[in-house]
């Protein structure tokens, strides 16, 4: 599916936080904070997994492609979405989504809509995508 906007934050109620990043992290990455008190992508998919994304860097002029990745030791700009909030995520590439359809952390930042053996459901999908590569994007629903 194209993106919607250019953007991760689409609508509703968000709290913004920056961190240093640990690594490489794409715009709309599920993160984690890592024991070094740095920004990861979420590579624990477990049951209370947070809700936190990476935003673009507006401040720098970029967007939400791959290009515009976060390196190691960047400051991150991420929001924590309420419930009910629309944001856009990466989704684990091969994947179908069907509208709706609960999204789960995998193990790499993307979500998907398999389901783990405990995991958090992130959020809905509000488009049905079918990913061929990776860096494709949904727009959810937050749980």
């Amino acid at each position: 599916m194209a993106k919607v906007a250019n953007r991760i934050a689409l609508s509703g109620e968000f709290e913004y936080v920056q961190k240093i990043a640990a690594g490489a992290i794409s715009p709309g990455h599920l993160m984690m904070l890592d024991s070094a008190g740095k920004y990861n992508v979420n590579s624990a998919p477990t049951l209370g997994a947070q809700k936190l994304f990476a935003l673009e860097d507006a401040y720098q002029g970029k967007t939400i492609d791959a290009d515009d990745a976060y390196a190691a030791d960047d400051q991150v700009f991420g929001i924590i979405p309420r419930p009910g909030s629309k944001v856009q995520c990466v989704l684990a590439t091969g994947v179908t989504v069907a509208i709706g359809a609960p999204l789960y952390p995998s193990n790499d930042g993307t979500l998907t809509p398999t389901i783990g053996s405990t995991v958090t459901v992130i959020g809905f999908a509000e488009a049905a995508v079918t990913t061929a590569s990776a860096g494709e994007f949904c727009s959810i629903r937050i749980a």
